[in-house]
């Protein structure tokens, strides 16, 4: 942690953020100091752009890190709980790519050492035998593309600044974690939600959120600690299962979230509350969690298809619910629903609807019925994270496609 008077000890013009020299970056971790919220909305938008663009992280990211910490638990600061989440979004990108799983760092840390022992070329030809390997025409224009923006160097490099990143803001959790017990609410959920995203330091993390989950007197803080918690503690862990019977709604579903992800004793309960939670919409309007965007159905899909043996019940519950979802909110929805429909993964090409289980008819049969979930209301729009999903499953990705599939 570094206070702003440290700032000209680092020689941000040799640093590169996603639009060159990181010389501006000084200017913009001041200006998250000043008095006038106007200044501090612009800086923290342009830092977002800058040193975490589209989720991604350069080499100036991990270098802001200490000065970030340093203004987000002094009290004088305002908008520190948008600090501490611009910190989390530098530590792991967007959450949404990592859960309902938690952020797996040792396979990250893997991979980047995998890289810097690979040659370049080597490389390349592992990309190249991707390629090969696509399963129809759709999957290999699609895998073309990727190898076409392959660059080993720049993916070495990307992999490194995320790592490195990471790496920055757990070594200033000591730091951070006082903020749990934050007289700010928002401070404290924003404080939560960071610290679900190191299993590396559970020992410390685990007990300090179960800890909160357990005693803050705001549903918001103890949802986000429960999710939190869930994220970091290790599977078979059994401490979320009396916040089920929570009074607030919010509450439950962190708690079945939880349970699900860590292995539930009464997994009934819990499916029965995760498909709750799926259809009622008061739950996500009230104490929005900072988990995937506030999309706390969405999350209960997720977690929903990664409870075993309830395939079924995932599938009837998201169709359920879809109906009535508009298109970014219903990508993970979509996401769970295939998941759970089919298991074993993309469906080979060629494959004609009647030859799909009854499950899988079912889920794509309504998949294809949700129109508003495609479109909202505007008809006609493609919603493009939403097709991704679709296609990755071999399945058409445009609705009008899809319905002609479950016709024929």
């Amino acid at each position: 942690m570094k206070d702003l008077q440290a700032i000209g000890d680092i020689d941000w013009a040799g640093l590169e953020h996603a639009y060159g020299p990181a010389g501006d970056v000084p200017d913009q971790l001041r200006a998250l100091a000043a008095t006038d919220p106007a200044e501090v909305d612009k800086a923290l938008h342009t830092l977002y752009g800058n040193i975490f663009h589209q989720g991604s992280r350069y080499e100036a990211t991990a270098y802001a890190v200490p000065f970030l910490t340093g203004l987000a638990v002094d009290r004088a600061t305002a908008g520190r709980d948008e600090i501490v989440s611009l910190l989390a979004s530098i530590a792991i990108g967007y959450d949404e790519s990592w859960l309902p799983d938690g952020l797996p760092i040792l396979e990250q840390r893997a991979e980047l050492d995998r890289l810097r022992a690979t040659d370049p070329d080597a490389e390349q030809a592992r990309v190249a035998a991707w390629v090969a390997a696509a399963t129809d025409d759709q999957d290999r224009k699609s895998r073309e593309f990727e190898a076409s923006l392959f660059d080993p160097q720049l993916v070495t490099a990307n992999q490194q600044w995320a790592v490195d990143a990471y790496d920055a803001v757990r070594a200033d959790l000591p730091h951070l974690l006082p903020l749990l017990d934050d007289e700010d609410v928002r401070v404290r959920t924003a404080c939560a939600h960071l610290l679900g995203w190191f299993p590396e330091e559970a020992a410390t993390l685990a007990p300090a959120l179960l800890d909160r989950a357990r005693a803050d007197t705001a549903p918001v803080v103890r949802a986000t600690a429960l999710i939190a918690y869930g994220l970091v503690a290790g599977p078979g862990d059994t401490d979320v299962a009396a916040t089920l019977d929570d009074p607030a709604p919010v509450v439950r579903a962190a708690a079945a979230i939880a349970a699900a992800r860590l292995g539930a004793t009464d997994p009934d309960r819990v499916v029965s509350v995760l498909v709750e939670t799926m259809t009622a919409e008061a739950t996500t309007r009230r104490n929005r969690l900072p988990f995937l965007d506030g999309n706390l159905p969405g999350y209960a899909a997720l977690a929903l298809a990664q409870s075993a043996g309830h395939a079924d019940r995932a599938v009837d519950a998201v169709l359920t619910a879809l109906p009535t979802t508009p298109p970014y909110p219903a990508v993970p929805l979509v996401s769970a629903l295939l998941g759970a429909a089919f298991p074993e993964g993309r469906v080979a090409a060629g494959t004609p609807f009647t030859a799909l289980t009854d499950r899988q008819r079912r889920a794509v049969a309504g998949l294809a019925a949700a129109d508003f979930a495609w479109h909202g209301d505007q008809p006609g729009t493609i919603y493009v994270n939403l097709n991704e999903v679709v296609r990755s499953y071999g399945l058409p990705d445009h609705l009008e496609a899809l319905k002609s599939y479950v016709r024929n």
